[in-house]
């Protein structure tokens, strides 16, 4: 059960992640496929597929332009700030719309 759950969060993450963040979709769906194969690959042991979610998207991250892409935080903001207006996201609707990566 707990392994069910942390894919679930996973996703969450990567949700977050492209929507909010701005990171390339086809990025995130290629950690999710890689995931997945390793899942179905040695379904015995749910750390394999965990440690690979998490080198994969440790190297998807490390090649990315990060928050200075995707304008967030803007320039001048506290990270502090910038801390509480994440959460001020989740309470939005349409988070995914309204997020600091889709705004010009």
């Amino acid at each position: 059960m707990k392994w069910w759950l942390t894919a679930g969060f996973g996703a969450l993450l990567l949700l977050v992640l492209v929507c909010w963040l701005g990171l390339a979709a086809w990025k995130a769906a290629a950690i999710a496929g890689v995931t997945v194969v390793a899942g179905f690959a040695v379904p015995a042991h749910p750390v394999v597929p965990f440690s690979v979610a998490f080198a994969a998207l440790a190297a998807a991250l490390a090649n990315d332009e990060g928050s200075s892409a995707s304008g967030w935080p803007p320039p001048g903001a506290s990270r502090s700030r910038s801390c509480r207006s994440f959460w001020a996201v989740f309470s939005s609707p349409d988070f995914c719309s309204a997020g600091p990566a889709t705004r010009g």
